[in-house]
């Protein structure tokens, strides 16, 4: 959030429960852990917050050396991955605050605007303000593959991958890309309008518009 506050809301009741503060500047991400009892939030002020969600109280901070662009949980193997304006990803248990392996440099030069984890969380997809999408193997840092196509693209923009985990979908200022994760070959290229955001959590991939509208990739603008 803009006051740099994460919140906590009751979806049931329609009402705010927590306003978790700390953070000395805007917030990059946050999600749940494992359990759903405790969550985390990133931040540009270059630190990594873990909270008691019940209790809206916070466990432990974790300085991250450097501003965070992007971040993901990785649930299977209890750690957050995180993006930097450096290009480089890091990795921390927040259980014990401490780092599981050293910065490795992803997009030299670039700021990492958005990640995603597959669904058997053995690659990671990030994406650099320059459009380039990098896969790298999970656990560990090693790149697969780079892709590129979809051209400049602004923070935040988080890559998708399919259900299956096959394809992946990233976004750029006017256009959609699609590869094949095995094999990093591209699969599509679509020109869309102004893209903001894209999600593949259904069987087809959604996109969200600057006009407010969205689309499944693949049929009419809804």
């Amino acid at each position: 959030c803009s006051d740099h506050t994460l919140r906590v809301l009751d979806l049931q009741n329609q009402k705010q429960r927590y306003a978790l503060r700390g953070h000395r500047d805007g917030l990059s991400g946050c999600a749940f852990l494992k359990g759903c009892s405790q969550a985390y939030s990133a931040s540009f002020d270059s630190t990594i917050k873990v909270w008691d969600v019940d209790r809206g109280q916070t466990v432990r901070a974790i300085s991250a050396d450097r501003p965070i662009w992007a971040s993901a949980v990785h649930q299977g193997l209890s750690m957050i991955i995180a993006g930097h304006e450096d290009g480089r990803i890091s990795s921390w248990d927040p259980r014990s605050g401490e780092r599981i392996w050293a910065p490795a440099m992803v997009h030299p030069g670039r700021a990492i605007v958005g990640l995603d984890i597959s669904p058997n969380g053995q690659t990671l997809a990030t994406q650099a303000d320059d459009g380039t999408v990098c896969l790298s193997s999970l656990p560990g840092s090693q790149i697969l593959h780079s892709l590129t196509g979809t051209g400049p693209v602004a923070f935040p923009s988080t890559p998708a991958f399919s259900q299956d985990g096959s394809m992946l979908l990233a976004r750029g200022t006017d256009a959609l890309s699609c590869w094949r994760v095995s094999s990093g070959d591209p699969v599509a290229l679509h020109k869309a309008q102004a893209p903001v955001c894209v999600c593949w959590s259904l069987s087809q991939p959604i996109v969200a518009h600057t006009d407010g509208n969205f689309s499944l990739w693949g049929s009419e603008e809804r």
